[in-house]
């Protein structure tokens, strides 16, 4: 059975897990790097489940398969924009994907955003990760043509995908 859940403070075994696990699947897909997270301290995983509950807005999402950890997915309200949030740290395990769980996170993530009152979810999604892309196409997301160097690989870029929440008035 399928659960999202939102990450209390005192969770933060459960995020450290789960991104180390990510970070060890996927390293192309995030700016972090494995060595650099598995190098943290407890004090430091126990202060970024903290931060998902401070200010600025933000959220921690994890999936459980049958109380199995199997993905995540991170919100962030702009500072500079508070019309706009950014996914981060989204993931789904191997093994799971296609089954439905990273639409489940999405959508945990979309509604926590709309009821922070954004218009805008923004995602980063590095080029050559085909899959990704079409996922979030299939979402509603678009590319919006913006893009910058992908930190761990410069010789790549990561692409800014959109997926407005609120439709201007016509």
């Amino acid at each position: 059975m399928l659960k999202i859940k939102q990450l209390t403070p005192d969770q933060w075994p459960l995020l450290k897990a789960v991104r180390l696990r990510a970070l060890a699947d996927a390293p192309e897909a995030f700016c972090t790097q494995l060595a650099e997270a598995a190098a943290r301290t407890d004090a430091e995983w126990q202060e970024n489940a903290r931060r998902f509950t401070l200010l600025p807005p933000a959220v921690s999402y994890h999936a459980l398969s049958g109380g199995i950890p199997c993905g995540m997915a991170n919100c962030f309200v702009s500072k500079d924009d508070p019309q706009t949030a950014e996914l981060t740290g989204f993931w789904v395990a191997p093994e799971q994907r296609g089954t439905g769980i990273g639409a489940a996170l999405v959508a945990a993530v979309t509604d926590w955003a709309k009821s922070q009152n954004v218009a805008t979810l923004q995602a980063w999604v590095v080029e050559d990760n085909h899959r990704a892309i079409r996922f979030y196409e299939k979402l509603g997301f678009l590319d919006t043509g913006q893009r910058q160097p992908h930190t761990p690989e410069p010789s790549k870029q990561i692409l800014l995908l959109a997926h407005a929440l609120i439709l201007p008035a016509i």
